[in-house]
């Protein structure tokens, strides 16, 4: 029994690697590109295809903030989590080249009911194990001596979160996919439909430079799901979250420890989310995905700097050299779209804010559900199928 069990994998996996599986991901932002990478690895044969270039869309705008924080319901929380926990081994696969900063995220409160909320979210994401403190002003200046947070009714600190460059991400994933030979780019090539057998099965797709043949579709193009698939009877909604990000100029180290830095999220002015890349810059995000903002039209580049001087002084005077707006992939009701189509039975779609946290996760859980046929359980609650 046990040898013909033997002969019987060594037989399936001789046939996938004989007839290997023709793999289309469409959209080259972070998550479509670290899918393409596992998929590829795997013995997959993928072609990615991107619209304009890799990178392009929300991925350069992400304040790529890798954390579990604040995430509800609790099964989306510890999808969150298990795919921080996996960030490590994925900046080792990809060669520790990707602008991974440890050292935590650190915020604070400015009134006594902001303090009283915020006590409230570390005392609940404790009950989860999730390691997070609250934190004194003593505490908070020994981690960031240079940091203005006065005045001050409670702080928290993090210290397992992190932050990330996603183009970076991306440029690796495609690098490291493309030394092997059943991996290929394609840009400025915009997928305009599919062609169907028999209305549930796509046999392939309708580009702007012709049809393309595949065994399976990946979906991975953001916010542009929910009309790219509207046509197919595939309804995923999402909402309408603008992000706005300004970059600096390069300038010296601006934290002492931590990779992060929110703002009082009880002011009443503008919110803000400042962290800094590898090579220096400083990168400003503005609003949140529950308070979005359209600061880049309604801030000047001085407004904008004054404003961080707020918290970090020695930016006074500093230039911002580039912002960037694009629309979150926020589907409509908070949570994660990962999965096989129920209307299309080789399209596996997926939409989701969070995505830089999410990444290695999506990545190695959607080449598993592809290439071997499995269903993981802890996903059954953000399958496409319960918008339907």
């Amino acid at each position: 029994m046990l040898l013909v069990f033997f002969l019987g994998k060594v037989l399936n996996n001789t046939l996938f690697y004989e007839l290997k599986m023709n793999v289309i991901v469409i959209g080259a932002g972070i998550l479509g590109s670290v899918i393409s990478y596992y998929l590829s690895i795997r013995g997959a044969n993928v072609t990615l295809i991107e619209k304009n270039e890799p990178g392009d869309g929300a991925s350069q705008v992400s304040f790529a903030w890798i954390n579990s924080r604040d995430k509800h319901p609790s099964e989306y929380h510890e999808l969150n989590r298990k795919s921080v926990d996996m960030w490590s081994g994925l900046n080792n696969r990809l060669g520790n080249k990707i602008g991974l900063k440890t050292g935590g995220e650190i915020r604070w409160t400015i009134t006594d009911s902001g303090a009283v909320n915020l006590n409230k979210s570390v005392h609940l994401l404790q009950s989860t194990g999730y390691p997070v403190f609250l934190i004194d002003k003593s505490e908070l200046q020994s981690l960031e001596p240079n940091l203005i947070s006065e005045p001050l009714t409670a702080a928290s600190y993090s210290p397992n979160e992190m932050t990330v460059e996603p183009v970076r991400v991306i440029q690796e994933c495609i690098n490291l996919a493309g030394k092997s030979s059943n991996f290929e780019l394609i840009t400025g090539t915009e997928v305009k439909g599919f062609v169907l057998e028999k209305n549930s099965h796509i046999k392939s797709l309708i580009t702007s430079s012709g049809e393309m043949e595949c065994d399976y579709i990946i979906s991975a193009v953001g916010a542009d799901t929910t009309d790219l698939l509207s046509d197919y009877e595939v309804n995923i909604p999402r909402l309408y979250s603008p992000g706005a990000t300004f970059f600096t100029e390069p300038v010296d180290n601006i934290f002492t420890t931590v990779s992060a830095m929110h703002s009082p999220r009880d002011r009443k002015d503008v919110l803000m989310n400042i962290r800094q890349l590898l090579d220096g810059t400083v990168q400003i995000h503005m609003g949140t995905d529950k308070f979005p903002s359209t600061s880049d039209l309604k801030y000047s580049d001085e407004n904008v700097v004054e404003l961080a001087t707020q918290y970090i002084p020695s930016l006074r005077g500093t230039k911002i050299v580039e912002k960037k707006q694009a629309l979150r992939p926020m589907p409509i009701d908070g949570q994660s779209v990962i999965g096989f189509s129920e209307k299309l039975d080789n399209l596996y779609i997926i939409m989701t804010h969070s995505g830089v946290t999410l990444a290695p996760l999506i990545g190695e859980i959607a080449s598993i559900e592809i290439l071997e046929g499995a269903r993981v359980d802890f996903l059954s609650n953000f399958r496409p199928g319960r918008f339907i």
